[in-house]
């Protein structure tokens, strides 16, 4: 495997026991799967065409690699979201048609979790990630390897579907700056050092604790009248073979993050200089839901996730008491790894 970015979020219940996975993994939490979308076919896109420093080409096997490790260890990652997904919305008529960001904070399921647990997903992910940064810096070390910290990082964190192709790029860079004027690892040394962090992802464990809560909200969606019109509605658009309504915000940004990759892979512009011009479409970035492409998948996305709500808040209440049993039990999975971070 190269890239675990390689489907569509929505692709899933389309295309049978694929679609119900997703469909079932996003019924708890987030559709972390849909990190898999058109922005990261985008960026893959326009990485490609990019000549990247030797700093860079390392780095992009060395996310290989990770991605990898962490497709091996986990298939799913509910909680493995972003934890400050910004909710601002533009109206102007240019991007009307615009899907706003999504925060899987909001399912019911997610968000008394979160509450119950005092902890967000996304602080459970950074501590995961320095815990994971931290045992695979002291493999390499082991092995005669003083690989940067962040360059580690960038190999080991676990996947964050909400990211935009703005940080994706920043991370990337950031990573090629810190591991400049350093020996690149070998790619055996990486491997070896993989299998030492798989068991730091406490995502595993809470996809086990939730499995129950996936199932009986993934049928409930599926069965539901509403849903099965709106994958109707969803095969006509396909069928129609209509282009999606044009995003200029997002297709710009697209368009300069990949500039910005290829400027700094030809050497015209030094890691400040790369960083500084991203982080300008930072705020426009993150005014976009990255998680779903733009047309028929869109319309489709913001049903289940309307009914994906409905179903979960249903389920809490058939089954009182659930949420302090999933805390109860998952605590004891984060509490080393939040202490120690």
């Amino acid at each position: 495997m190269t890239n675990s970015r390689a489907g569509s979020s929505s692709g899933i219940i389309r295309r049978g026991p694929a679609r119900a996975r997703l469909l079932r993994w996003s019924a708890v939490v987030s559709l972390v799967v849909i990190g898999t979308t058109s922005c990261d076919r985008s960026e893959s896109a326009s990485n490609d065409t990019a000549e990247q420093p030797d700093a860079v080409e390392a780095n992009r096997t060395s996310e290989s690699a990770r991605v990898d490790a962490s497709a091996g260890s986990s298939t799913s990652q509910p909680l493995a979201t972003e934890d400050d997904v910004p909710s601002s919305s533009e109206s102007d008529g240019d991007t009307a048609s615009r899907s706003t960001p999504y925060s899987p904070e909001s399912q019911p399921i997610y968000r008394l979790l979160a509450e119950r647990l005092g902890y967000t997903s996304g602080e459970v992910r950074a501590a995961a990630d320095r815990e994971r940064a931290a045992i695979f810096h002291a493999c390499l070390a082991d092995a005669g390897y003083d690989y940067p910290t962040d360059a580690v990082l960038a190999i080991v964190a676990l996947p964050s579907p909400a990211t935009t192709p703005v940080d994706r790029a920043l991370a990337s860079i950031r990573a090629a700056e810190a591991a400049q004027g350093v020996s690149p690892v070998p790619e055996q040394a990486l491997g070896a050092c993989l299998p030492a962090v798989d068991g730091v992802n406490p995502f595993n464990a809470l996809q086990q604790l939730v499995d129950e809560a996936v199932i009986s909200v993934s049928d409930r969606v599926r069965a539901s009248a509403t849903y099965i019109e709106a994958q109707e509605d969803y095969q006509a658009c396909v069928a129609g073979g209509a282009p999606p309504t044009p995003d200029p915000v997002r297709d710009d940004i697209v368009q300069k993050v990949a500039e910005v990759e290829q400027r700094y892979g030809a050497r015209q512009l030094n890691g400040s200089a790369a960083i500084s011009e991203l982080q300008a479409l930072s705020t426009a970035a993150s005014t976009i839901d990255w998680t779903v492409e733009p047309g028929c998948d869109s319309a489709l996305m913001q049903v289940e996730r309307s009914l994906v709500s409905e179903a979960q808040q249903e389920f809490l209440e058939e089954n009182p008491g659930f949420i302090e049993g999933i805390a109860d039990q998952y605590r004891p999975v984060i509490d080393g790894i939040m202490e120690s971070s």
